[in-house]
């Protein structure tokens, strides 16, 4: 009798134990699948780090690099993108959905530099190339 009601006790834990686990595991998932997309100027991305944000770092690293060497271009300046503050934080439009900050920052600075070249270029090799004045190093 003593060894029934044990090993119902044994039982009723196991069993508490492994809905307590299953809620768990529902709840994690939960989370995670909340924040599975967002919302950026009215498209519509996933959420993975490896991918969307990076998709949007690279499309503000381009824009900010191709505006600053578009700037250094027509001033005449020597080319150096990494001189940029824009470029030394690497984070403009980073949001936490985008994931990890050091990803992020890499695919800005690589797009940025892109768009430092073709701004760049876009002053100095036709009109002002003959100004002898001007450092080309691309």
């Amino acid at each position: 009798m003593y060894s029934n009601n044990l090993h119902n006790r044994i039982m009723k834990s196991v069993i508490l134990l492994f809905l307590f686990l299953g809620f768990i595991l529902i709840s994690a998932a939960t989370a995670q699948a909340q924040k599975r997309y967002y919302r950026y100027e009215g498209r519509i991305y996933r959420a993975d780090p490896n991918s969307e944000g990076r998709q949007v770092a690279r499309q503000y690293g381009y824009e900010d690099g191709f505006e600053d060497g578009a700037d250094a271009g027509r001033e005449r300046d020597v080319y150096n993108p990494q001189n940029s503050g824009d470029w030394k934080k690497g984070t403009n439009g980073y949001e936490d959905e985008f994931g990890n900050k050091r990803l992020y920052r890499q695919a800005y600075r690589s797009a940025y530099l892109q768009g430092y070249k073709s701004g760049y270029r876009r002053y100095t090799d036709k009109q002002f190339i003959k100004n002898k004045n001007v450092r080309r190093r691309l």
